[in-house]
């Protein structure tokens, strides 16, 4: 068991480091549940935690449970939701009353548009995003080590969200 989570780990990681500080395209649209559209380029610093094609349904439910927690390490504000357009509906018939918890904008996206290739996979990532559109401090979710993310986002909030700190 132990090898498989290990394999799993050093897989993500690779992928990690191919995608780092990839750029995101400035022509992708972000879609809202009633079509309405957004440049990606007009958002302000986000975390985006993305779900790809491969999750699961039955995976959305853990996912958001867990997500939830992750919006109190980070703050609301900072996070968005991004899902194929494809299954942006489904998204919010699978989260039902949950996405009523929390305030987090959740929109849909054409993979080929976003420039990131790891939309195909089974795996939720996260990346900040801001203005220069780079894939910044690319994060693969895995369902064995959940503290592992809380503690990137934890970096995270440090590195781009706290204000700085200067000492005297």
């Amino acid at each position: 068991m132990h090898k498989g989570i290990i394999k799993t780990m050093t897989q993500y990681y690779y992928v990690e480091i191919e995608n780092l500080d990839k750029s995101v395209s400035p022509k992708a649209k972000l879609y809202d549940l009633h079509s309405n559209t957004l440049q990606i380029t007009k958002l302000e610093k986000k975390v985006a935690f993305c779900i790809p094609e491969g999750v699961c349904n039955v995976c959305y439910e853990t996912f958001f449970e867990e997500f939830i927690n992750y919006s109190k390490i980070i703050g609301e504000d900072n996070l968005i939701i991004l899902v194929p357009k494809s299954k942006l509906r489904e998204m919010f018939v699978e989260l039902g009353v949950n996405a009523k918890k929390i305030n987090i904008q959740i929109y849909g996206v054409e993979s080929s548009e976003l420039g990131l290739d790891l939309f195909n996979k089974s795996s939720p990532f996260m990346f900040v995003l801001d203005k220069d559109l780079r894939a910044k401090n690319l994060h693969i979710h895995n369902l064995n080590s959940p503290n592992l993310t809380d503690e990137y986002l934890r970096i995270v909030k440090n590195k781009y969200f706290l204000p700085i700190r200067y000492e005297s």
